[in-house]
């Protein structure tokens, strides 16, 4: 089992309240969802370029860092990634530019890709752990799915990416996932357990809605009748009366329990 690149113990932005545990390893992709007026942003807590009012960050590897200026006005692509490369090996440039289509390009600004920069910063750094605020928000569709794949590439040899994005269909895709307000992280985990998080809706048919509802009551929150049953919401915790009526207990011809899908339960969440 590999150690954690970063390891956060105890922490909060705030001086009171709760605090929250998070690990990355190697080989994993974290998506980051929080508003840009953040202050300080996820990201700069993670490099360690500010510090949480509470807890400890252990950095067992190092996280890039924000790009330098962008590619001046008619230097090739190539001119740009060995400035950015240095001393490293130079068969990098040609796979980075490759992967993310621009091998052809003749000029970085003549592409309309000056987004990209910090993408190919990030390739050809050599940190561990790679950060890129909101780089893929800015890009369409066809770049979009050509960065993910030259970043999952780099999960495959091991490193680790950090992305600040708004893109929910991003962050679903990514192996971890914090969500924060201005105040402190709301949800740490992975986002396959974000859905776990929220109440589960139930739905009931049955002839005798009295003697069920009976059941489910102090289990339950926001009882529905309907023409033909029930609905009713279970909080996380408290889905026993479904579990029972599913199994059998009370006179129903069928219970079907439902959980909000994971867009949903994230919008919820960031609208709280």
């Amino acid at each position: 089992m590999h150690e954690p690149l970063v390891e956060l113990k105890g922490c909060s932005r705030r001086e009171r309240g709760p605090t929250f545990d998070a690990a990355f390893f190697p080989g994993e992709t974290v998506a980051v969802i929080e508003p840009d007026r953040v202050v300080p942003p996820t990201l700069e807590l993670l490099r360690g370029t500010s510090t949480f009012r509470r807890g400890t960050v252990e950095r067992r590897g190092r996280v890039s860092h924000p790009p330098g200026p962008p590619p001046r006005r008619r230097e090739s692509l190539q001119t740009y990634c060995r400035s950015l490369l240095g001393d490293g090996d130079p068969t990098r440039i040609a796979a980075a530019l490759t992967e993310l289509g621009l091998w052809e390009q003749r000029s970085a600004r003549a592409t309309d890709h000056e987004a990209l920069a910090p993408v190919l910063a990030a390739l050809l750094g050599p940190e561990e752990i790679v950060a890129l605020p909101l780089t893929l928000d800015r890009l369409d569709p066809w770049a979009t799915r050509r960065v993910w794949r030259a970043l999952s590439l780099e999960v495959a040899r091991g490193r680790t990416v950090l992305l600040h994005t708004h893109r929910l269909e991003l962050a679903a895709a990514c192996d971890r996932l914090l969500v924060g307000d201005r105040d402190d992280l709301r949800f740490v985990g992975r986002p396959s357990e974000l859905p776990e998080s929220a109440p589960a809706v139930v739905r009931v048919r049955t002839a005798h809605a009295p003697d069920v509802r009976a059941l489910v009551e102090p289990f339950a929150i926001q009882i529905k009748e309907l023409p033909d049953g029930m609905e009713f919401v279970a909080p996380k915790g408290q889905e026993l009366a479904a579990r029972l009526l599913i199994q059998g207990y009370g006179d129903v011809e069928y219970a079907v329990l439902r959980r909000p899908p994971f867009e949903e339960v994230l919008l919820d969440l960031l609208d709280q």
